[in-house]
């Protein structure tokens, strides 16, 4: 019920100030305080509440137009009191700041009291002049007692569809709200809860529908709200699965050289995934080496794509390498007596192609280089060949023949041993492989006269041959006989003089005179005594100009008569002795 109740007081104010002469002024401010109530507003059940509004309101002033009745400059505003017994005002003083609308206070009563209970207020303060009239804003508040029916109905909220095991919903969730009493109860008198049924169609996690609709039975209870229909989680978005690389040797053009790790990476913002794969270790060998592309699935059962495929290319395996000679000539014991190609080839069964080192080249003689080389295959992996030790020998071994020297000439019958060595600075001498005519240190063949070939051949260990041949004849001395003037037998001399006997030794292979083997000269088988000193002794001197022996054989100590000279060679041939008579007179 709205109701208004004025009190008229009038309080007179005394205002003193700088006025015209014979004027005096007096202020009078009346106000009503006015009680705001809805309908049944004043009526409550026991343990109920009601609010209830007092304002302020100007009535009238002296001088008109003075509306500061109610301080509104908060100098001095109006004091309120509420007075009740039985029940509770809450705030039960308060101040008016303001007039009309703006004066506006609202008190909440309470009681657990049954019956009527005055509520009366009072009003002090404000302006110096100000009147109040509160008695049309005294009025009675009226609790109930509690009905029979004292249970409140109950409002039940419920979803559809419910959550899965793990509390999430995939689609939309709908939300509606009942109003119960209980059974034997009073019944539901006021119902507006359907009114917030809703649907929730945003994915979010937390989410809640309450209601705050009027569920009231006959007897008057009132259900407790808000009742809320809460932890609804919803995610209609599938999860996401990426497949990556995490481990593994990256080579080169692409390929690894080692296991290849991939490992999924999943993500959903919402609800999470029930649980992601495991890393995949790739470890065949090949050019095309795929992972698995597997689904995975999010707490509200959504399903992702397969995850994206991981091809890769793995070799762990490094290629052959070989270094091979693919120039030169093999000779003996390993060893090379041209110059060498050495070349490193290789294959790989999984990366290709294959790249190994250049060619090379040994030209240079060496009693052992080691060469290496590697191949390396199109993912990066690189072997190395085996060393290969090459050894070069181009030079053949060096022959000296020094005995018998090229056209030697020997005495027939003469010792002459065979002079000659082998060397071989590099590779050395193949001891087995090496001939002569005769061995080094031993005599040469000079048994008949003739003409013959001494020959010398060796081989070194790498193969390479030497053959030196020297021709040499063997001759005997042939004696030319006495020259004049002691050419002919029973030559008359006269005793006294000197007489140059002369004779010449040819070598019987080749015809020419030569200088053969020492002379000496006997008188009547007595040593010869030369003439001058161009002899000694009674040995023949050769001279090599005229190619000839010649002794100058004093005649002063022969007897007159015949006297026999005997010319004997140190060897033999020519036939010793060589005799001839001369005459003295």
């Amino acid at each position: 019920m709205n109701f208004k109740k004025i009190i008229a007081i009038t309080i007179a104010v005394s205002v003193s100030g700088l006025l015209p002469a014979a004027i005096a002024l007096a202020d009078t401010i009346t106000n009503d305080v006015v009680v705001g109530i809805a309908s049944n507003g004043d009526t409550i059940v026991n343990g109920g509440s009601t609010t209830v509004t007092y304002q302020l309101n100007q009535v009238n002033g002296v001088p008109v137009g003075d509306v500061n009745g109610c301080d509104v400059n908060n100098s001095n505003p109006a004091s309120a009191v509420i007075s009740v017994v039985g029940a509770t005002a809450n705030p039960s003083n308060f101040q008016f700041t303001s007039c009309g609308n703006g004066s506006l206070t609202p008190i909440v009563f309470t009681s657990t009291n049954a019956g009527d209970h005055p509520v009366t207020i009072s009003v002090t303060g404000g302006k110096a002049g100000s009147l109040y009239q509160t008695s049309s804003a005294n009025w009675t508040l009226h609790v109930q007692a509690l009905p029979t029916d004292v249970t409140k109905p109950v409002i039940t909220g419920t979803r559809l569809p419910l959550a899965n095991v793990n509390g999430w919903n995939n689609t939309n969730v709908a939300v509606s709200f009942t109003c119960a009493d209980e059974l034997g109860g009073s019944g539901v008198n006021v119902n507006t809860v359907a009114g917030d049924n809703m649907t929730l169609t945003g994915e979010s996690a937390g989410q809640s529908v309450s209601s705050d609709g009027v569920c009231t039975d006959v007897a008057g209870n009132v259900a407790i709200t808000p009742v809320t229909v809460g932890s609804i989680n919803i995610d209609k978005t599938a999860p996401t699965i990426v497949a990556s690389i995490t481990g593994g040797t990256l080579g080169t053009n692409g390929w690894y050289v080692s296991d290849v790790t991939v490992h999924y990476t999943c993500a959903d913002s919402l609800s999470g995934v029930v649980s992601c794969p495991v890393d995949v270790v790739l470890s065949t060998e090949g050019s095309s080496v795929s992972a698995p592309t597997p689904t995975v699935m999010d707490l509200a059962g959504n399903t992702s794509d397969p995850s994206n495929l991981v091809t890769v290319k793995i070799d762990k395996t490094g290629p052959t390498a070989n270094l091979v000679v693919t120039g030169g000539t093999l000779g003996n014991n390993s060893w090379y007596t041209s110059d060498v190609t050495v070349s490193t080839v290789g294959t790989d069964a999984v990366s290709s192609p294959v790249v190994c080192s250049a060619d090379q080249y040994q030209t240079v003689e060496t009693a052992g280089v080691v060469f290496n080389g590697s191949c390396t295959n199109d993912a990066g992996l690189t072997t190395n060949a085996l060393p290969l030790t090459v050894m070069l020998d181009k030079t053949a071994p060096v022959v000296t023949l020094t005995t018998p020297a090229i056209n030697d000439q020997f005495l027939q019958n003469s010792v002459v041993n065979a002079n000659w060595s082998v060397s071989d600075a590099l590779s050395g001498i193949d001891g087995g492989s090496t001939t002569a005519t005769a061995p080094n240190g031993s005599p040469i063949n000079t048994s008949t006269t003739g003409a013959y070939v001494f020959m010398v051949s060796a081989t070194d260990m790498a193969g390479n041959t030497t053959s030196v041949s020297h021709n040499y004849t063997v001759y005997t001395y042939v004696f030319g006989g006495l020259k004049a003037p002691v050419s002919l037998s029973m030559k008359e001399f006269k005793q006294g003089s000197t007489i140059p006997v002369k004779f010449q030794v040819f070598n019987s292979v080749t015809g020419l005179p030569v200088q053969g083997p020492a002379a000496t000269l006997k008188v009547n088988l007595a040593n010869a005594i030369a003439s001058g000193g161009s002899n000694v002794l009674n040995n023949f001197r050769y001279d090599a100009t005229a190619q000839q022996y010649i002794y100058n054989l004093s005649t002063k100590s022969l007897s007159v008569g015949p006297n026999l000279l005997n010319v004997y060679f140190a060897s033999n041939p020519p036939a010793n002795p060589v005799a001839i008579t001369i005459i003295i007179k």
